[in-house]
């Protein structure tokens, strides 16, 4: 049935993709929400493997292509959509 199949595949460990894609984890936090001076997320990035670039697009129109730790202010009542895009 669909549902052992759902229950079973739950119970399977994660396999990584070992065809040379790199591994990221992402942690984003938001640290604060003041209405006066926005919001104030930190992030980190670890990017595990081999890369060419990676890009990190916060969703207001700002990104970085350099720190990989870090905060971020967004604005006011700001829809907050981080995405990383990495490259080998």
């Amino acid at each position: 049935t669909l549902d052992w199949r759902i229950r079973n595949l739950q119970q399977l460990s994660v396999i990584f993709d070992d065809f040379t894609c790199p591994d990221i984890s992402f942690d984003f936090y938001i640290i604060s929400d003041d209405p006066a001076t926005g919001i104030l997320a930190q992030y980190n990035i670890v990017i595990d493997g081999t890369f060419t670039n990676y890009r990190l697009d916060f969703g207001d129109g700002e990104f970085t292509t350099t720190s990989t730790v870090g905060t971020h202010r967004y604005s006011p009542n700001a829809t907050i959509d981080p995405v990383i895009t990495v490259s080998n």
